[in-house]
């Protein structure tokens, strides 16, 4: 599945007079097809001076980190949609993720999730999930994968991590 996931911002301006009524107004997101073809092809990163800084960035992560909590697998084989609210075929208990921060591609972007399975009998996973809960009650997803089948043996431990990179 191809990623677009980004953040934008946009700058509205209005100005009113002493009774409320509306005497100016300006947004400056008004891109010129010139402005998107160059930004499409990676020439300019922006339309104009707007930029999200890097400590928003860093912000964005933190707050994912400190908002998911838990990694799940299963045996589903169905390619992700940006519709899904869990896995397709959930196995095993979902465990505690173990988060941290780290830099990819600007200071502190990214969200780190480690989680540790041992199942007590051969599985084969090909799915996993990071969710907010526990269990699937109340549970937001905030990722799913599916993957080639890896089998694990009964009392082996396997380890999932999950790296969400807030990126512009």
């Amino acid at each position: 599945m191809d990623e677009k996931t980004g953040i934008q911002e946009r700058l509205y301006i209005v100005v009113t007079d002493e009774d409320g009524n509306v005497v100016d107004t300006r947004e400056t997101y008004r891109a010129t097809t010139w402005q998107k073809i160059k930004k499409f092809f990676g020439f300019k990163r922006c339309y104009s001076n707007d930029i999200i800084v890097n400590q928003c960035l860093e912000d964005m992560a933190a707050y994912i980190a400190g908002y998911y909590n838990y990694i799940s697998v299963g045996t589903g084989t169905t390619d992700p949609d940006y519709a899904d609210t869990g896995l397709e075929a959930e196995i095993l208990s979902r465990t505690a993720a173990a988060t941290s921060i780290t830099t990819t591609f600007y200071t502190n972007d990214t969200a780190v999730f480690r989680g540790t399975f041992t199942p007590g009998y051969d599985v084969t996973i090909t799915e996993s999930g990071l969710h907010t809960q526990e269990t699937s009650s109340g549970d937001r997803l905030a990722a799913r994968e599916t993957f080639e089948g890896m089998s694990v043996p009964g009392l082996y431990a396997f380890t999932i991590e999950w790296n969400l990179v807030v990126m512009r």
